[in-house]
């Protein structure tokens, strides 16, 4: 059915997403059952384009994420603190790319990725991965594999190049101990320069009373593959994830 439904939008190769790579931005995220994927695609396949590798616009991602010992990333999510860090390792399946990542968030939400290309993706970075990180962070300690998260995703870009959609659905994760899978549910997320809530995509999510919700998948996998870390705030995330899964 999403399949199909994304053959109603025009294409773009590589290229056409890099013209518009929003490495800084501010980003909006919704959470959605997927049973609704096909009526948001269909409502809005005028006003945007879908990327395509190899005929292929459902493609498949791979993350690798890092935090300290302690989770300091990740509880300084769940704290609610507005200055926050992410390190990650992402491998794009279909295009055969591997970067490590850097995202920063700060006290006004914007997000500044950075990102050099890589190949190793082992239990800690390598001497040359953490020294990129120290460079970005400024941070000294190190960093260790928590979990791996692996998910599907569309890719749209609207026709003036100014904001960019990813819809990532088929979400699993696991460590060496345990692995979960969360179906039947979409995460949207609109990647803008500034906020822009008349955009096509934010008007027909509204319209599917669909809002903004605050959504890490990397502290999603966290709060679900270990027992000792703070959840609390996760639990709202929890109940409505079920919901609508229902």
């Amino acid at each position: 059915m999403i399949a199909s439904t994304l053959l109603q939008f025009d294409k773009l190769d590589l290229d056409g997403i890099n013209a518009l790579a929003l490495m800084k931005r501010v980003d909006s995220k919704f959470l959605i059952a997927e049973k609704d994927l096909p009526l948001l695609l269909s409502s809005i396949a005028q006003e945007y384009q879908c990327l395509e590798i190899e005929g292929k616009s459902l493609l498949s991602y791979q993350t690798s994420y890092y935090d300290t010992q302690g989770f300091h990333f990740y509880n300084e999510h769940v704290r609610g603190r507005t200055k926050r860090l992410k390190v990650r390792i992402r491998e794009y399946i279909e295009s055969k790319l591997h970067f490590l990542e850097i995202k920063k968030k700060d006290n006004k939400g914007v997000t500044n990725k950075k990102r050099q290309p890589t190949d190793e993706v082992q239990e800690t970075l390598m001497a040359s991965q953490a020294d990129y990180v120290n460079s970005i962070t400024g941070m000294k300690d190190n960093l260790e594999l928590k979990l791996v998260n692996k998910f599907s995703r569309i890719t749209l870009v609207n026709f003036k190049y100014t904001e960019r959609v990813t819809i990532d659905t088929g979400l699993s994760f696991w460590n060496k101990a345990k692995a979960v899978d969360v179906p039947n549910l979409c995460i949207v997320e609109i990647k803008q320069p500034r906020v822009n809530r008349s955009s096509p995509i934010f008007k027909q999510l509204k319209a599917m009373r669909y809002y903004p919700k605050r959504i890490s998948k990397y502290c999603l996998g966290v709060s679900m593959l270990y027992d000792h870390v703070k959840k609390n705030t996760m639990l709202s995330k929890y109940n409505y994830i079920n919901k609508l899964a229902s």
